[in-house]
């Protein structure tokens, strides 16, 4: 099976006034990839994670020497500059629902990836159930960065006590730094592992695999056991961070730094 790891530039915004106009318009006549179709760029939605496959500071570049491999493998011709639109965090919260769905349903936002720990994610699975055309991945989450609305594993607490705090959550986000330094491998996998088999369970076929607050890219450690995940599950894997895999052959493109 071809096996593809993508990197992506992204952009986030929320509330307010949208700053992904401004790097449409930088993109300027680059046409946007919604499932079978291209669709000029249009504005819609309060919550979306943009990524760009090939991009640097904001401009376009071709100049990776996997592009066309990787572009090869999503079945797009060799010189193609993508734009991949999509949502993270569905499952969250009942608003971040709601504007994901809306932005998938009326807006450029092609795909989104789902948190299976979080409180509202049996209403996203659901959904997703009803909208089998919708690509998803799974945002396998360990990180619950929000001082007043927590979440944790899906996993039995007390089998991987390296992955809760002292209130038996996730680690929040300001401190991502000592969950790092401590964290068991073997019992992220376990977590990791039971996430994406729950979306298998509903009758749900992920198209990639992600990471909340990418801890996958944050330890060299973390980021080959993600890999082994996403190879055996068949699914590629977003990737923000060139230097935590070296020099590893894998087909990918050029990722955008600042």
């Amino acid at each position: 099976m071809n096996f593809a790891l993508t990197e992506f530039y992204e952009v986030r915004h929320s509330l307010g006034p949208h700053p992904l106009l401004a790097f449409l318009t930088q993109i300027g006549s680059l046409r946007v990839q919604k499932g079978a179709a291209c669709v000029e760029p249009k504005v819609v939605g309060t919550y979306a994670g943009v990524e760009a496959l090939s991009g640097r500071g904001g401009e376009m570049t071709m100049n990776s020497c996997n592009t066309a491999r990787t572009n090869s493998l999503l079945g797009h011709p060799a010189d193609a500059r993508l734009l991949f639109v999509n949502a993270d965090d569905f499952g969250m919260s009942h608003a971040v629902n709601e504007a994901i769905i809306r932005s998938l349903e009326e807006g450029i936002v092609g795909s989104c990836s789902v948190m299976i720990p979080c409180p509202w994610a049996l209403h996203a699975l659901a959904w997703l159930q009803e909208a089998p055309d919708v690509s998803f991945g799974v945002h396998l989450t360990s990180v619950s960065e929000q001082p007043a609305y927590r979440w944790g594993p899906i996993t039995c607490r007390t089998e991987l006590p390296s992955l809760v705090d002292e209130t038996g959550y996730f680690y929040p986000e300001s401190r991502i730094d000592e969950f790092l330094d401590q964290v068991d491998v073997t019992e992220l996998e376990r977590e990791y592992r039971a996430q994406i088999e729950h979306v298998l369970d509903v009758g749900l076929r992920p198209t990639h695999l992600d990471s909340h607050c990418a801890i996958h890219t944050r330890r060299e450690e973390i980021f080959e056991m993600t890999l082994g995940l996403a190879r055996q599950y068949g699914v590629p894997l977003r990737a923000y961070n060139l230097s935590i895999r070296g020099g590893c052959d894998l087909p990918t493109l050029d990722v955008a730094h600042g």
